[in-house]
């Protein structure tokens, strides 16, 4: 499943919110609840949701027999109980108001997005890839810098970042494996 959500969207009454964070595990609500904006709140309540709805479609469970567990660096995963499948493996990231979400069955899979258009703060795209430049090899400069305008290299910039991430995320390390080893 490849599913992605705007989660700004996404206007819930009160009665509709409480009913939607009821369907989620009692750690999943006090993480969710712990986002101090209103969006990013959401935005991790949709996930959840997505993850629960994903494995309910995969596998056919009900939600109150979908139990799901982190590892010690973060990364989601499905509890094992009779019944359900060793082999599924799902990943969500969510930036601003998107969401999305991959699953699989055969494998690990990472997902991860960024909004294009992300001001990189006050610097220049010159500084801002100058403090970035351990993060990638010669090569993936190369192929970065070769865009035409800046639009475009941040593009690129994004564009390998995210596959790179989606590769950790994979994994399962965390955000304490250095993105420079892989390319």
């Amino acid at each position: 499943l490849r599913w992605a959500f705007n989660s700004g969207q996404w206007q819930p009454t009160m009665e509709q919110f409480v009913t939607a964070l009821s369907m989620i595990q009692q750690e999943e609500r006090k993480k969710v609840s712990g986002y101090l904006f209103k969006r990013d709140v959401k935005s991790a309540l949709t996930g959840r949701l997505m993850i629960r709805a994903a494995v309910r479609k995969a596998l056919s469970l009900k939600n109150v027999d979908i139990k799901l567990q982190r590892t010690d660096n973060g990364r989601p995963f499905l509890e094992q109980t009779s019944g359900t499948n060793s082999n599924f493996d799902f990943n969500i990231s969510h930036q601003d108001e998107l969401v999305v979400l991959a699953s699989e069955f055969h494998g690990r899979i990472g997902v991860d997005t960024m909004a294009i258009d992300r001001p990189i703060g006050s610097k220049s795209l010159d500084k801002f890839f100058e403090t970035m430049k351990r993060q990638f090899k010669m090569n993936e400069w190369k192929f970065i810098k070769s865009a035409p305008c800046d639009k475009s290299k941040l593009f690129n910039f994004l564009r390998l970042w995210c596959m790179k991430e989606s590769y950790v995320k994979a994994l399962g390390d965390g955000i304490g494996f250095q993105l420079s080893r892989i390319e």
